[in-house]
């Protein structure tokens, strides 16, 4: 269909395009800006602060040492997210021997590695070998784990 640019109706349909582009403008800017001002809980917090309390989720839990693989499934889960976001490399889908491996060059202190050992690999034993854990070793990793990330954040700055 041509259109005439001397045609009356053209003008018409040329304003309506323009008020239509206008206002898809506008509600893409409002979306976006509405986006970044209201922002999930989690999305604010640091990752330090993401798996504290996730570990405090934890320690309040009842603890059942027949299910000690799903107990420390999830602590492995919370301290291998928290190293990955922590120190940028892929945690979740490395092996404890691996990450060990890569936390050297990363870290100041050997005993946060050797503590980090400890809580993987007692981890591992529970998940993979089954093996139960007691109520107090539970705790004690638990303990450690909320050590480690206590050693490893990063100091704030203002």
């Amino acid at each position: 269909v041509a259109v005439r640019l001397t045609n009356p109706r053209s003008v018409w349909i040329r304003v309506g395009a323009a008020l239509l582009l206008l206002a898809a403008m506008a509600l893409i800017w409002r979306a976006r800006r509405l986006q970044t001002r209201i922002q999930p809980r989690t999305a604010r917090l640091r990752p330090a602060e993401i798996a504290l309390d996730a570990l405090r989720g934890l320690g309040a839990a009842d603890y059942r040492s027949d299910e000690a693989d799903a107990y420390y499934l999830h602590l492995s889960q919370v301290l291998r997210q928290y190293l990955e976001s922590r120190f940028v490399f892929r945690a979740l889908e490395m092996t404890t021997t691996e990450i060990l491996a890569l936390l050297p060059a990363r870290l100041d202190h050997p005993d946060t590695i050797l503590r980090i050992g400890e809580v993987l690999q007692q981890s591992d034993l529970a998940k993979f070998a089954g093996l139960p854990q007691s109520g107090t070793r539970w705790h004690q990793d638990l303990r450690r784990a909320r050590e480690i990330i206590e050693e490893t954040r990063p100091a704030l700055t203002v």
